[in-house]
């Protein structure tokens, strides 16, 4: 989330200076991308059609042309989920909303252990270096 925060001026580079205080209450917002994209009619000639997610940043739900694919709460997965009944021959859209983890945070606080204990989500990015 971060990078694509930084990559459009969103906020400063979190790694120079005292930027990733500055950063930390963006952390407090869900973000919604989403992309359309064209399919030839060859594409859906296979069995299976699977979209890969490599480390979708924790909590998120994916759609696909409006419809549920999956939920994740895991950013150290990689995911793969046959999407071919989901997908359309011309125009589809791919939506991705990542929830707040400071939020779920507040919602599911841990048994044990630091804050961010009960979450799966690299510690670093809760502003501990």
């Amino acid at each position: 989330m971060a990078s694509s925060l930084l990559r459009h001026g969103k906020i400063a580079d979190p790694y120079l200076r005292d930027n990733e205080s500055k950063a930390l209450p963006e952390f407090e917002k869900d973000y919604v991308f989403q992309r359309d994209f064209e399919l030839p009619a060859d594409a859906l000639a296979h069995d299976r059609t699977l979209s890969h997610c490599a480390g979708l940043d924790t909590i998120a739900d994916a759609a696909l042309n409006g419809v549920a694919i999956a939920g994740v709460d895991n950013m150290h997965r990689t995911c793969a989920f046959d999407v071919k009944s989901r997908l359309r021959t011309g125009g589809n859209t791919v939506t991705l909303t990542f929830y707040s983890p400071v939020k779920y945070l507040a919602d599911h606080p841990p048994i044990i252990g630091k804050p961010y204990a009960s979450i799966r989500k690299a510690s670093c990015m809760f502003g501990w270096d």
